[in-house]
């Protein structure tokens, strides 16, 4: 069962796809009917989130004359298997003549009255409102620059006041390896067939929106690709739906100690340690602020504590109880260190002594990553577990001194101080020095304050158990934070939640993976 799929060039993809149609108008089309009925699947399924799209609905396909053109339009037809549109205008490119024949097929095969309109041989005028737009202008043998009509279609259509849900198919059209003009702005791009490489660059990301990826078989094979960077699959879960052995107990399933938490931030401390309860982990132990151990307690019953006095400047006093830190971290499988602990020197320089003694497994989060911590890693013994990583943009750029995140910064960040690193963001990086894979699960519904805690909490409890080695650890981590908040946007929205709800769907992307 692959757990990922490569992430290929547009001249890596071309021959790819060659490769595996050799030409054949029929292998050509059974690909194209497969990508366009999960296209107009997975935008049904996406508009759900807004309301989803209704009878009566405006849609606009911009067509090309190639076949992202023959897929936006055999999506079209699978959606109206589902939805009468109401109006629904097809802009093309070019002269309908002009269009390949299997392009020309699909368009055929619409059953929906269509308005078709060639901004080439006349003007026009779109309507006041969309509920759907699919582009499918240019493939990806377009190179720069644009030609008419392009530019002036990408303009009216980014720049209309009133489309509800606006689909790119496979790249927003203009989109290359390298920065250029004018791009289609997306809400999300479908990834129709094989993930190519322009839409994990930097300067895709005010254009290639959310990142749905529609596998329709062409890495299954034994041999595929080879590629620097990976895509994560759902499959990746699967070892974690698995039977429990009939004759396990509690140790068997790890022992996380947690380290984190301040008189202002208990809420990330709660969150974290509701995660790892989650993650399926065997015992909990908590090393927290002495006042807080009564409310927490009630809170989460099933952890245990390690209460730390307070000194009068209100910092943790973590010498009064270090012999009993080390006794508990002795007999711990892993330890999480970071979420709201604060920003007191005290504390980091408690914490970059345990990173750099503790032979056990570690993963570092917020607060915890400092420099001062991070540097506490050079001083690991090289037979020492890998350390985890989770920092967003700003936290890796204070630990790494670097404001670049691409994968050459993110792979020396990583070899040099022995670590697995996962880059939180729209686009999730993950990379332990030599492996580079992306989580493209997710979106907009974790912008919340206390997303970061869930995940440490998944990371630190999953590292306990030893499902996997780090690296596919952390992976394991970061897609199935990513599909239960795709899950939450599903049930709620993207708006009306809070981060906790994420707690209650941890469940869901679980059942039925395979």
């Amino acid at each position: 069962m692959k757990k990922s799929h490569p992430v290929l060039s547009c001249k890596e993809a071309s021959v790819w796809e060659r490769r595996l149609l050799d030409g054949s108008e029929g292998l050509q089309q059974a690909a194209l009917q497969r990508a366009g009925n999960a296209l107009g699947r997975a935008i049904l399924q996406d508009m759900e989130i807004i309301g989803g799209l209704r009878d009566g609905a405006n849609i606009l396909i911009l067509a090309g004359k190639g076949h992202n053109a023959a897929d936006a339009l055999i999506a079209l037809r699978e959606i109206c298997c589902y939805v009468e549109p109401g109006k629904v205008d097809i802009v093309f490119s070019s002269d309908i003549n002009l269009l390949k024949p299997l392009t020309a097929e699909a368009l055929h095969a619409l059953e929906c009255p269509i308005n078709c309109i060639e901004p080439s041989g006349q003007c026009f005028e779109l309507a006041n409102h969309y509920d759907l737009c699919i582009e499918g202008l240019l493939g990806m043998a377009y190179t720069p620059p644009l030609r008419d009509p392009f530019p002036q279609l990408l303009e009216m259509v980014n720049r209309h006041p009133d489309i509800r849900f606006r689909a790119a198919v496979d790249l927003p059209a203009g989109l290359t390896e390298t920065p250029s003009g004018d791009v289609f702005r997306a809400d999300t791009t479908y990834l129709c067939a094989i993930p190519k490489l322009p839409l994990f660059l930097a300067h895709a990301a005010p254009f290639r929106g959310r990142l749905h990826y529609l596998d329709i078989g062409f890495f299954d094979h034994a041999e595929v690709p080879a590629s620097d960077r990976k895509l994560l699959l759902p499959t990746i879960l699967a070892p974690l739906t698995r039977l429990r052995c009939s004759t396990s107990d509690k140790r068997s399933y790890g022992h996380l100690c947690v380290l984190a938490g301040s008189m202002s931030m208990p809420g990330a401390l709660l969150m974290s340690l509701q995660a790892a309860l989650l993650s399926g982990v065997g015992l909990l132990t908590a090393i927290v602020p002495e006042p807080l151990v009564g409310a927490l307690a009630a809170a989460v019953p099933e952890v245990m504590w390690l209460p730390v006095p307070l000194l009068q400047s209100g910092v943790l006093d973590y010498a009064a109880v270090q012999p009993k830190i080390d006794a508990l971290l002795a007999k711990s499988s892993a330890l999480l260190c970071g979420p709201g602990l604060g920003d007191a020197p005290e504390t980091h320089s408690f914490i970059a002594r345990c990173v750099a003694s503790a032979d056990l497994p570690l993963v570092l989060d917020a607060s915890a990553l400092q420099p001062a911590v991070t540097e506490a890693l050079l001083q690991r013994s090289p037979d020492f577990s890998m350390v985890l990583l989770t920092p967003h943009v700003g936290e890796f750029r204070r630990i790494s001194g670097s404001t670049s995140e691409e994968l050459p910064v993110l792979k020396a960040y990583a070899r040099e101080h022995r670590c697995c690193l996962l880059l939180k963001g729209p686009l999730t990086s993950l990379t332990d020095g030599e492996q580079f894979a992306y989580s493209v699960f997710g979106g907009p519904v974790l912008a919340r304050g206390g997303s970061g805690d869930i995940l440490a909490g998944l990371c630190g409890g999953l590292y306990a158990q030893q499902t996997g080695k780090p690296f596919e650890t952390l992976c394991q981590a970061a897609v199935w934070h990513g599909l239960a908040a795709q899950s939450l946007a599903g049930d709620m929205g993207e708006r009306v939640t809070r981060t906790t709800d994420l707690l209650r769907v941890l469940s869901h992307p679980l059942q039925g993976v395979r």
